[in-house]
């Protein structure tokens, strides 16, 4: 979320994307739904069907995710629909744990989409998804990269997940 809610500055972004030469229209068009998805957050509304299938479409094709599937997806997580968004964590961590180790920004990202994940789970009910991504977090938090997940005791409390 924005901390200072500028909409007119996240909307002067979006018109912003169109000029970027460099980038294809495809992901110019999502990196306008990422961008439409914090206006939307911060005003109320929901991305549209459409935009969600977009979304959708592109996380689910994309075999190596980098930063930028990362970002998206943490900025439209609470704006998918919970099956999707099970169905999309399961594919983000599909290529394990290891994979995502492999860059700092990842590790951060990953985890922070593993606690949306679990919270939005819990919010809508789905305990067992919310109890598989809380392992996923907890086996993250256990790599030395994690410092403030380690010395602050982020998992203090005990889990048997037998």
């Amino acid at each position: 979320m924005c901390l200072n809610k500028n909409i007119a500055g996240l909307e002067k972004l979006i018109n912003q994307v169109d000029g970027d030469l460099i980038e294809s229209d495809n992901f110019k068009v999502l990196k306008k739904i990422m961008l439409t998805a914090l206006i939307d957050d911060l005003t109320g509304k929901s991305l549209s069907n459409d935009q969600q299938q977009l979304v959708i479409a592109h996380l689910s094709s994309v075999n190596s995710w980098t930063s930028f599937e990362f970002y998206l997806f943490g900025n439209v997580l609470f704006m998918l629909p919970l099956e999707q968004v099970v169905e999309l964590t399961k594919l983000m961590i599909k290529p394990g744990l290891s994979y995502i180790l492999l860059k700092n920004d990842n590790i951060t990202n990953a985890f922070r989409i593993l606690n949306n994940t679990v919270t939005y789970c819990c919010e809508e009910g789905s305990y067992d998804d919310g109890w598989f991504f809380l392992g996923m977090m907890k086996k993250l938090a256990e790599h030395p990269r994690q410092f403030y997940e380690n010395v602050f005791g982020y998992f203090d409390i005990r889990f048997d997940f037998s």
